[in-house]
């Protein structure tokens, strides 16, 4: 699949890459997993209603998936900032984790050499070079 990122984005780097790195996950049984452990993590914080009724209302009168769109929200905002999400994840389901990983180190492989990338490092994302 295809991401595009809108680096001028008001969000921080580390949401959008969480958010659009679900996405791509979309259409498979890695997702479904996902998506699972997302929304039971968000409702364990309480965060659940607040965000299905921001995005409910924002993607009025759309087509749009609000349960996909609350998934990647969701592992946009604790993917990178909750620890206890991190863990819960790569315990409840290590292959998920270990894409998700995998992706992003990708990424940051292509961004290599440029202001994204250490922007990606800070994020404290460990690079891994491949050739």
């Amino acid at each position: 699949g295809e991401v595009l990122i809108n680096i001028d984005s008001a969000k921080a780097l580390n949401t959008v890459v969480g958010h659009e790195t679900t996405h791509l996950l979309e259409g498979t049984k890695e997702y479904e997993a996902l998506k699972q452990v997302a929304i039971e993590y968000a409702k364990s914080k309480g965060d659940y209603d607040t965000k299905i009724k921001s995005l409910t209302k924002l993607y009025e009168g759309t087509n749009a998936d609000i349960e996909a769109e609350l998934t990647s929200d969701i592992v946009g905002e604790y993917l990178f900032t909750d620890e206890n999400f991190v863990k819960e994840l790569s315990v409840k389901q290590p292959t998920v984790f270990e894409k998700i990983k995998n992706f992003i180190n990708d990424l940051v492989v292509k961004f290599k050499g440029t202001a994204e990338e250490k922007q990606l490092i800070d994020l404290g994302i460990k690079v891994r070079w491949r050739k």
